[in-house]
């Protein structure tokens, strides 16, 4: 499964770049490593946004532009909306696909593992968390360190639902206070370099709407695809 996923970007000197992209192109491409650093972010994402033009101007098959969309509105696409605005600082993310704070580790992703290796030698990373099913009934999440899987004094619980998912309520994840998570995973959370954030999935988007409608100017149309946005969620 994948859609298009919609992106904005105002730079420090004003411009904007309105667009949108294939849905795995966000968390692999324009989330990489030097997106977190203060002095590379904002260099890092304009050359991601020149990339996506290029690649639409070279691509003769048409095939980009109907997997990538041709979204060029500050409204939500098919899997939401990222907001990255360098001169009001701040970083907003209404979508149900990706998130920017945080990067989801298993033994066979391994572009997650290098990431991971990168920002922990940035000094990026604020904490690694393993979750393990340990009961039928009931899940005991300790606190670890992910390279040697050294655990911690506080741990947290989860219950089991009538589905058989496991919702995970943890104060360490204010922003996202239930989510299913599979068994043994490891979660390392990353700071981000905005000031103001507002963070995915689902339930942000009328708060990230009332930002976005304050710092930017909205045509109607794009007034409109919010408002349906909205009501869809």
């Amino acid at each position: 499964m994948g859609g298009h996923i919609a992106v904005t970007v105002r730079f420090s000197d004003g411009k904007e770049w309105r667009n949108s992209c294939w849905t795995n192109i966000v968390p692999n491409g324009l989330f990489d490593a030097p997106f977190y650093d203060l002095k590379t972010s904002e260099e890092h994402v304009r050359a991601w946004t020149e990339n996506i033009v290029k690649r639409r101007k070279e691509d003769k098959s048409g095939q980009l532009e109907e997997l990538w969309g041709n979204h060029s509105k500050l409204s939500p696409g098919e899997y939401g909306i990222v907001v990255l605005d360098y001169q009001k600082d701040w970083y907003i993310s209404a979508n149900g696909y990706t998130s920017a704070d945080r990067i989801f580790l298993q033994g066979s992703e391994s572009y997650d593992i290098q990431k991971f290796s990168k920002l922990q030698e940035m000094g990026k990373i604020e904490g690694i968390y393993q979750y393990d099913r340990k009961l039928d009934k009931e899940v005991l999440v300790s606190k670890k360190v992910l390279t040697r899987c050294t655990e911690l004094s506080k741990k947290i619980v989860a219950y089991n639902d009538a589905h058989e998912s496991w919702n995970l309520y943890a104060p360490e994840f204010k922003d996202r206070p239930a989510f299913e998570w599979p068994r043994e995973r490891y979660i390392a959370r990353v700071k981000l370099p905005f000031k103001n954030v507002i963070e995915s999935l689902e339930g942000v988007a009328p708060e990230a709407f009332k930002v976005i409608r304050g710092l930017f100017k909205l045509s109607k149309t794009e007034l409109s695809d919010w408002n349906k946005w909205i009501k869809r969620n």
